[in-house]
């Protein structure tokens, strides 16, 4: 666990050294955003998160992005934030609203 935790502490320093450098790198941004999430640092994830949603372009960085909040609603027992984030991300992707229904019945056998 020990080494897990701190591979994952080098993991956000790299992507923060990288922000250092160019505050516009977005991937960087966005995986520096998963990582501090997944570390439990929601508030600094979500910050990131909120920035990609207003500065980035790529439409897969703001699917990303538009996620990442949603799933840090729901870890944060923030429920109704995660629904509605969830939500709009399926209406705004069709198929994956067919593959949240798949998911959702493949779970219940």
């Amino acid at each position: 666990m020990a080494r897990s935790q701190g591979a994952e502490s080098e993991s956000i320093e790299a992507f923060e050294h990288l922000l250092e450098h160019d505050s516009e790198d977005h991937a960087a941004r966005l995986n520096l955003a998963q990582m501090l999430s997944w570390s439990g640092k929601y508030q600094a994830s979500e910050e990131h998160f909120e920035y990609l949603l207003a500065h980035a372009k790529d439409g897969d960085v703001l699917e990303t992005s538009r996620q990442g909040l949603a799933d840090l609603a729901a870890w944060s027992g923030r429920h109704r934030q995660a629904y509605d984030g969830y939500l709009w991300q399926l209406k705004g992707d069709p198929e994956s609203v067919a593959s949240g229904r798949d998911m959702y019945l493949g779970s219940q056998r």
